[in-house]
């Protein structure tokens, strides 16, 4: 029987309250906003690299919080510095 793993603790209680009206999104609807594959959106929430929420058995996420934790863990280098001599 397989097992299942858990999220961290401090991502299963949010933060602030979520607003009435807010919709929660799950993996499919993730993937679908960064061209991932719903089973690659759960399984990087269930190792902790996407801010998620369970709800009973299933996962749930904040648009808001997944783009401020990719922002706040953006690898991308940042372009190089132009130098007045290549621009001649």
């Amino acid at each position: 029987m397989a097992t299942m793993k858990r999220l961290p603790k401090k991502m299963l209680s949010p933060p602030d309250p979520i607003p009435a009206g807010e919709q929660l999104l799950d993996p499919k609807g993730v993937g679908q906003r960064l061209k991932l594959s719903p089973r690659t959106v759960s399984d990087m929430a269930n190792a902790g690299r996407l801010p998620a929420y369970r709800v009973g058995i299933y996962l749930r996420f904040r648009w808001v919080e997944i783009e401020q934790h990719l922002a706040a863990t953006n690898r991308v280098a940042a372009p190089p510095a132009t130098s007045p001599e290549l621009s001649k």
